[in-house]
């Protein structure tokens, strides 16, 4: 079980999936250095992977399927074979690698992403900080999302808690098991103080 653990003298909790690196990090930290990170990695349900995945099976089966077909042409039946392992490779990076949202904030930096894609605000670009719970019918559903207005969603799946980030540019959604500690931590390197 991943755990929020809050390290001596610092502004805000430091999210880590492993407690006792956390323990060892704590008595290694001054007691008067501040910790200005915090970083939080977000997976959907087990069930959800497992079901994505399963589904990247499905362009395997069909092309198995066509190449019983005697009616198609040669052709067609190497662009199936061709085709199939890439769509069932991409299912399958989606279902390890691109549905676990990464947030990360840095001394100058918010940085969300959905593995190797994703945002980085300065942050001092950003004006306002909210924990509040996540509406998916503003944004149209989960995942990396556009709304109205230049807002941007990064969202887990059945996640509704997450943190609203205002900017010049527009408003950022992030998911977060943690919201209220997320925008702490944010609220900290941006400078904003509490709202």
């Amino acid at each position: 079980m991943a755990q929020v653990r809050v390290l001596p003298g610092a502004p805000f909790a430091r999210w880590t999936p492993f407690p006792a690196a956390a323990a060892q990090e704590a008595t290694a930290v001054s007691e008067y250095a501040p910790i200005s990170t915090y970083r939080e990695v977000i997976s959907p349900p087990k069930w959800f992977v497992v079901a994505i995945a399963l589904l990247a099976l499905a362009p395997l089966w069909g092309v198995q399927a066509a190449l019983r077909d005697d009616s198609l042409s040669t052709a067609r039946r190497v662009t199936l074979t061709a085709a199939a392992p890439v769509v069932a490779g991409m299912l399958l990076w989606l279902a390890l690698v691109g549905s676990h949202l990464t947030v990360e904030v840095v001394a100058e930096r918010v940085r969300f992403r959905f593995g190797p894609f994703g945002r980085t605000l300065r942050s001092n670009d950003i004006t306002a900080v909210t924990a509040e719970p996540y509406n998916a019918w503003a944004f149209g559903g989960w995942g990396w999302r556009l709304g109205w207005g230049g807002a941007q969603a990064f969202t887990v799946p059945f996640l509704r808690s997450g943190v609203m980030l205002g900017t010049a540019r527009g408003r950022f959604y992030l998911s977060s098991r943690t919201p209220e500690r997320l925008a702490e931590a944010v609220r900290y390197v941006a400078h904003l103080g509490t709202q």
